[in-house]
């Protein structure tokens, strides 16, 4: 076979084998997988700036996943709001958070469980570093809160701001 032929089968075999993914794509733009997660993050959180919502995953839909930053007025506290879409294909990477090991953690903080709308949530505070991590699932989504120079309270009120109804609703 000559080294253009292969070039030729190469060629071909990568459509064939994208044009699948295209079509999932589409058909995912329709459900769940093409709507695009920054409107279910809070626009604003009480005494905060905040940065646009950003991709971590580079992909520029913000279908996958979305971050949003949000830092004090003197730039001394910061609160990280991520939503995680879970495919169907890596539900094993969905929290098992009644698994979770409640009360003093290895880095001195305390694991609990606390109830944001209703939604089970693992939170890790360590109150002597003013820093945590909040996470919970909403349907097929993990959503995360994390904090550095924050209140328990504020924690909690800013995972308060992300429309967990409407995630929950949009990932059946």
């Amino acid at each position: 076979m000559s080294f253009h032929h292969r070039h030729v089968i190469r060629a071909l075999l990568c459509i064939g084998l994208s044009l699948p993914f295209a079509a999932g794509a589409a058909d995912g733009a329709k459900g769940a997988a093409g709507t695009k997660l920054d409107k279910y993050l809070p626009a604003k959180l009480a005494g905060w700036r905040t940065d646009p919502p950003s991709d971590p995953d580079n992909m520029g839909d913000h279908t996958l996943a979305v971050n949003q930053t949000f830092s004090s007025k003197d730039q001394e506290s910061g609160l990280d709001i991520g939503i995680q879409r879970i495919l169907p294909a890596s539900r094993i990477g969905l929290p098992k958070l009644e698994q979770a090991k409640l009360g003093r953690n290895a880095e001195g903080g305390v694991d609990s469980m606390q109830q944001v709308k209703g939604i089970k949530a693992l939170l890790g505070y360590d109150a002597g570093n003013r820093s945590g991590k909040l996470v919970m699932v909403a349907g097929t989504y993990v959503v995360s809160v994390d904090g550095n120079g924050v209140t328990q309270a504020q924690l909690m009120a800013a995972a308060d701001g992300v429309d967990l109804k409407g995630l929950s609703e949009v990932c059946r």
